[in-house]
């Protein structure tokens, strides 16, 4: 089923495409690196002390890329197969890299796109670090409802959440395939609509059953009007529906301190399904001042509701008001925050509040960017039971540095906090471990929470030479300190790489 979506999807993305009047590029590179990554866990348990930490693979690529454009379309199309071989166990595997897109214009106004992801790989970092993985475009979840929901400028570049994987599980084998279809509509010079859909799925490539499998389906639409040059508005919904493999047998870890009253109530939550109904909508409106000057006003909702009538259905709402200001042509400033309310099912809801912050530098030859984020957010996709309704803390401040043409250095640290308001499955026991179960009815949404905080930084320098080569050489460093032993790891990671690249044919 894995290689046969790739080929549909491919088949599909073809289809619209016409072969006249266009430019074709056909562009081919041949890669080789080093990946070591070392895993070192706080507490060694039964199941933390495990070479799930531990990799030091020599990886060797080809790849292709074809991009080709036509007076109303264009498709590009790239695959990448990474032949890798790990020291550490002695094993040999191939990940799979393959990304297509491609937009046609149906009429002067109204234009129609496709895209997919396909990735096989045992990395859950979603980066540039990856083998082969650098060269690509928009492929770290290039779903359709993160690029829809008209969400707020300030909410793109300075929220640092999302549904990306969990990296608690180590270096587990897994493959995900996302596509997406949307369109758009301009039906007057200040005004536009579009929709659209994404299908996703998450499975797990090795024996082990590391990841809650699932299959995501995703409906949005947005609509955008410019009622004066000073005054404009947005408005986008979207609807999830999550589809989660059952496990046949659901496991309750004991906890000693318990009495049975808790432990029988911790087993019945951890066997409910994990099916829910995901709807979210962002309101937006822009007072323009001048060319450097303007005030956003910005309301957005997220609610999740599960099929299993004893999870707790959750909703999350942030008000914001900012100022986006341009001092200069190289420096801006975006800022802005409001009051936050979140709600779960059985509990009190929780008044707090949302702030958002994006300042960017440009210098000659450099770039300096700090990001701040705090709001309430739902992340039902991790694929572990670390999900839920979070509130979170975000910071990142990174710098870019352009020595010569042919020589960069970049590099980067990064905060986040979170506090889970919904725990389940381990989360929940080591949640109930630390507070205990609530013990009244009027018990608030943060009584019971799992909190975890994450520390990462990184550096980086790239240098090509010789017209068709390119050499680069990264560090990170990831910290992440939770309750559980699972969750107490640092990571430390080296990746070297050495391409070349060279456009094959043009017609």
């Amino acid at each position: 089923m894995k290689l046969q979506l790739p080929i549909i999807c491919t088949t599909i993305l073809l289809l619209p495409f016409s072969t006249s009047a266009r430019e074709t590029i056909v562009n081919g590179t041949i890669g080789t690196g080093v990946d070591y990554w070392e895993r070192t866990y706080d507490n060694d348990t039964e199941d933390t002390d495990s070479d799930n930490g531990d990799k030091r693979q020599i990886g060797i690529w080809p790849e292709i890329a074809i991009t080709s454009l036509g007076i109303k379309d264009s498709l590009s199309f790239r695959y990448a197969p990474v032949f890798k071989y790990d020291d550490v166990t002695s094993s040999t595997d191939i990940d799979h890299y393959l990304t297509l897109s491609g937009e046609r214009l149906m009429t002067r106004n109204w234009s129609f796109s496709l895209a997919d992801n396909f990735v096989l790989s045992d990395d859950p970092y979603f980066s540039s670090e990856s083998f082969a993985e650098g060269s690509q475009t928009g492929t770290e979840d290039t779903e359709a409802e993160e690029v829809t929901t008209t969400v707020t400028q300030e909410q793109q570049t300075t929220s640092l959440t999302g549904d990306e994987l969990s990296k608690d599980a180590g270096r587990q084998r897994y493959w995900t395939n996302a596509l997406s279809a949307s369109t758009n509509y301009t039906f007057s010079e200040t005004g536009s609509l579009g929709g659209g859909y994404t299908y996703k799925v998450l499975r797990n490539d090795s024996d082990s059953d590391d990841y809650d499998e699932y299959d995501k389906h995703s409906f949005f639409a947005n609509v955008a009007y410019w009622f004066s040059q000073s005054w404009q508005t947005s408005l986008g919904v979207n609807y999830i529906r999550g589809l989660y493999d059952e496990d046949e047998e659901a496991s309750l870890v004991e906890i000693s301190t318990s009495t049975t009253a808790e432990t029988e109530t911790l087993e019945q939550l951890d066997n409910l399904s994990d099916d829910f109904d995901e709807y979210g909508a962002d309101l937006r409106v822009d007072y323009i001042h001048s060319t450097s000057d303007s005030i956003p006003f910005v309301y957005d909702f997220t609610g999740t509701k599960y099929d299993e009538e004893l999870r707790q259905d959750n909703y999350a709402h942030n008000l914001s008001i900012g100022w986006d200001h341009a001092f200069d042509s190289r420096t801006r400033l975006i800022v802005g925050g409001g009051p936050s309310y979140a709600d779960a099912e059985g509990v009190q809801g929780e008044w707090d509040y949302n702030l958002y912050l994006n300042f960017t530098r440009e210098y000659e030859h450099a770039t300096f960017a700090l990001l701040l984020d705090k709001r309430y957010d739902t992340q039902n996709f991790t694929g572990s039971n670390d999900s839920g309704l979070k509130d979170t803390y975000n910071a990142k401040a990174t710098y870019n540095y352009q020595h010569t043409q042919n020589l960069s250095f970049d590099v980067y640290g990064a905060y986040r906090w979170e506090s889970n308001y919904t725990p389940r499955g381990e989360y929940l026991v080591a949640a109930v471990a630390e507070e205990g179960l609530p013990q009244t009815d009027d018990a608030s949404i943060g009584d019971l929470t799992y909190e975890k905080n994450i520390y990462e930084a990184g550096a980086g320098l790239s240098y090509s030479f010789m017209r068709y080569f390119n050499t680069s050489l990264r560090y990170t460093y990831y910290v992440s300190d939770g309750e559980l032993d699972s969750d107490q790891y640092s990571d430390h990671r080296f990746m070297f790489t050495l391409t070349a690249s060279n456009d094959l044919w043009k017609w």
